[in-house]
């Protein structure tokens, strides 16, 4: 026999959905101080997860907003919106966006081992940086958070001191860390600026200067 959602476990879904994309857009507002002109930018979340930040602007009226993630963990099926792609290689042109963000992403890549593996993949931060710098307009901003030196010792500090093995592990990855931030300074064409702490990580501010 067909199975067919009743009426409330259809209304019970749409709800579970729309609570979720707005915890995500506070949870974004507050992490990366945006304001309400920034929200009608034409915006890209990079490492979007289930993405409810975008749906939340695209069911507000902003066109203009897109998300891409590895997976389509939000089952965004025949979404133009949403797009499953690896984001070290972003599926869009040069100078398109005029906010990139990118949430609990770049902490994954700045790991003790140069580069990272995650999801079978090889993850170098310098890939993803450079990708969200490509696409992001003149004058337009990439905002993340990060784990700096001091997010790292401030780890380390939590664990126990007779736990050598993590102790080792939030000094090297203090070292990459440290490593970097010393590619974010080298960058010649944004300038950067630490926004505030987010929980245990810091949030960077990248400000495209000039066309690529």
């Amino acid at each position: 026999m067909e199975k067919h959602e009743s009426h409330n476990e259809q209304n019970e879904f749409i709800f579970e959905a729309t609570e979720k994309s707005e915890k995500a857009f506070s949870h974004y507002v507050m992490s990366f101080g945006l304001t309400e002109n920034d929200l009608h930018k034409s915006i890209l979340d990079v490492g979007a997860g289930e993405a409810g930040f975008i749906k939340y602007l695209r069911d507000h009226g902003n066109e203009k907003a897109f998300a891409v993630d590895l997976f389509n963990r939000g089952g965004h099926k025949d979404q133009n919106w949403f797009l499953a792609a690896d984001i070290q290689r972003l599926p869009f042109k040069d100078d398109t966006f005029e906010l990139v963000l990118s949430l609990a992403v770049v902490p994954i890549f700045i790991q003790p081992e140069y580069p990272a593996t995650n999801y079978g993949r090889e993850m170098d931060y310098k890939n993803l940086i450079s990708e969200l710098v490509r696409v992001v307009k003149p004058k337009g901003r990439i905002m993340f958070d990060y784990f700096d030196r001091g997010s790292c010792l401030a780890h380390k500090s939590h664990e126990s001191k007779d736990d050598e093995q993590m102790q080792r592990y939030w000094e090297a990855r203090a070292k990459i860390a440290d490593e970097f931030n010393e590619f974010i300074n080298n960058l010649s064409d944004v300038d950067v600026s630490i926004q505030t702490y987010s929980g245990w990580s810091r949030v960077m501010c990248l400000t495209k200067v000039g066309g690529r």
